[in-house]
C-alpha cells in the first residue's frame, strides 16, 4: 500500500479552462492522443457546461448509480461470511457512490480511471479503514515510448501501471480499451469539434437575434427638417416603438410642386434562413454530443413515426452500456479488495466479489415465468410416469425412466439453463 506520504496535489493547482477556440481545441486533442491530459482533462470540464454534454452525462451515469448492489462471500465459511458483513457496514465510506460516479465520468470522457487506496483511521469503528481516492486525470499521464501509466504525486512522478500491466501497488487504474490506446477511446476526442461548434453555433445565433430579430425601423424625415424640434420628437417616439403604442407621423398637404415631404417609417424584417442555418448547427452538434456519450440519438429525435422502434433501439443500446459500466465497477471493487488484503494482511480468496445487477426486470419476469412453465412441465410428467410404467410392462418393455426424463428434459428446460 502507498504510505501516508503519497499526497495527491491540490486540485486548485491544476489548469482550469474557461473558454477554447478551434486551434486550442486541436492543440488539446493532440497533446491528449500523445498521453499529456493536462489540458485534455479541462476540457471534459469545461464541455459540462453544455447542456446536452451534462445531460447525456447524467443519464448516463444515473442508471450505473441507481443498480441494485451485492456483495457475495466467496465460500460459507465463517470468516469469509464475516468479512464481507464487516465490508458491507463499510461500504458506504470506503467506495461512495461519488467516487463511482467520477471514475466512471473519467472512463467515458478521457478513456481511463485513475485511483488511490489510502488508507485512514475511522473514529466510528475504531479501526484503520481503507477508501478510493480518485486522482484527477489532468495529473496523470500515458508514456508512449514505455507503454506505462504514471500518476503525479506531491512527491512526483510514479508508475500506476507498468509497460507488463502491473499496477502499482495501492493504485487502481480501470482502462477502457487496451493498454495502449485506451485513452483514444475517450468521448473528449470526438466532443472537442462539436463542443466548440455549438459553442459558436449558440454565440452567432444570439448575435443573430439581437441585431436582426426584431428588424430595422427607417425614420423618413423630410429634407431639412431633420434637426428640427419635430423631427427629434418622431425619432425619439420611433424609438420608443415596443413600450409605447401610439406616435404621431405629421402628414403635409400636397401645394404643387413645392409640396413639402410628409413624415413616414418603414419596417425592414431580414429573411429567417440565416437563423435556420444557425439552429440547425446547433441542433446537429448537440445530436453529435449526446451520440458519443450514450451511443444512439433516436430517442431524442421527434416521436412522428416509429416512436416506439426507435425507443426500443434506443433502450437497447442503453441497456449495453449500463452492463459495461456495471462491470467496470466490478473490476475497480476487485482492484480495491487486492489493496484491502494487502492492508490487513489477509487471504485474497477470503474478500468477496462486488456485483452491480444491471439485468433488465423484464428479463428476471421472463425466467420467472421460463421457472413455472418448466415446473409445471416437469410435474405433468412426473406425474404420467405410472401409467407410461404400467403401458410399458403391459407390452413386455423395459422402460428407463431416468432416460426418458433426460430426453424430455431439453424440450421443458432448454430456455432455464442458469437454473438446470
Amino acid at each position: 500500500m502507498n504510505g501516508p506520504t503519497t499526497r495527491q496535489p491540490a486540485l486548485s493547482s491544476t489548469p482550469t479552462l474557461s473558454r477554447v477556440t478551434v486551434a486550442q481545441t486541436n492543440s488539446i486533442l493532440r497533446e491528449h492522443e500523445s498521453g499529456d491530459f493536462t489540458r485534455s482533462a479541462g476540457l471534459a470540464e469545461l464541455s459540462k457546461r453544455s447542456s446536452d454534454v451534462s445531460g447525456a452525462l447524467e443519464q448516463r451515469l444515473a442508471g450505473s448509480m441507481g443498480l441494485p448492489f451485492k456483495l457475495h462471500e466467496p465460500n460459507s465459511t465463517t470468516n469469509a461470511r464475516g468479512l464481507r458483513a464487516r465490508i458491507a457496514e463499510r461500504w458506504a465510506s470506503v467506495f461512495p457512490s461519488g467516487s463511482q460516479r467520477t471514475m466512471l465520468q473519467d472512463r467515458v470522457m478521457l478513456g481511463f480511471a485513475c485511483a488511490r487506496i489510502t488508507a485512514a483511521y475511522d473514529a466510528t469503528v475504531g479501526e484503520v479503514v481503507p477508501y478510493v481516492e480518485r486522482w484527477h486525470p489532468s495529473i496523470t499521464r500515458f508514456d508512449p515510448t514505455y507503454g506505462r501509466w504514471e500518476a503525479y504525486t506531491a512527491e512526483g512522478w510514479v508508475v500506476v501501471l507498468d509497460e507488463l500491466g502491473r499496477r502499482g501497488e495501492g493504485w487502481i487504474v480501470s482502462l477502457v480499451g487496451d493498454r495502449l490506446t485506451s485513452h483514444l477511446e475517450g468521448a473528449i476526442r470526438a466532443l472537442g469539434g462539436s463542443y466548440v461548434g455549438q459553442e459558436f453555433a449558440q454565440r452567432d445565433s444570439r448575435r443573430h437575434s439581437e441585431r436582426m430579430g426584431q428588424g430595422i425601423v427607417e425614420a423618413m424625415v423630410p429634407g431639412g427638417q431633420a434637426e428640427t424640434d419635430e423631427a427629434k420628437r418622431y425619432t425619439t417616439a420611433l424609438s420608443k416603438v415596443g413600450t409605447n403604442g401610439l406616435i404621431v407621423s405629421p402628414q403635409y398637404l400636397a401645394q404643387g410642386d413645392d409640396a413639402s415631404a410628409s413624415y413616414g417609417l418603414k419596417l425592414h424584417f431580414p429573411p429567417d434562413s440565416g437563423m435556420k442555418g444557425l439552429l440547425a448547427l446547433d441542433a446537429t452538434e448537440a445530436s453529435r454530443l449526446r451520440l458519443r456519450i450514450l451511443g444512439q440519438d433516436t430517442t431524442s429525435k421527434d416521436s412522428t413515426g416509429g416512436g416506439y422502434a426507435r425507443a426500443a433501439v434506443g433502450a437497447g443500446v442503453r441497456q449495453d452500456l449500463l452492463e459495461g459500466d456495471a462491470r467496470a465497477l466490478g473490476e475497480i471493487a476487485s482492484q480495491l479488495f487486492d489493496g484491502w488484503a494487502l492492508l490487513e494482511a489477509r487471504t485474497r480468496a477470503l474478500f468477496p466479489k462486488a456485483e452491480w445487477c444491471a439485468t433488465p426486470p423484464e428479463d428476471e419476469e421472463r425466467k420467472s415465468r421460463t421457472r413455472q412453465s418448466n415446473a409445471t412441465a416437469t410435474s405433468a410428467i412426473a406425474a404420467a410416469l405410472p401409467s407410461i410404467q404400467a403401458a410399458a410392462d403391459a407390452a413386455g418393455l423395459t422402460l428407463d425412466v431416468r432416460r426418458t426424463l433426460e430426453e424430455a428434459r431439453p424440450v421443458f428446460l432448454e430456455n432455464d439453463d442458469a437454473d438446470a
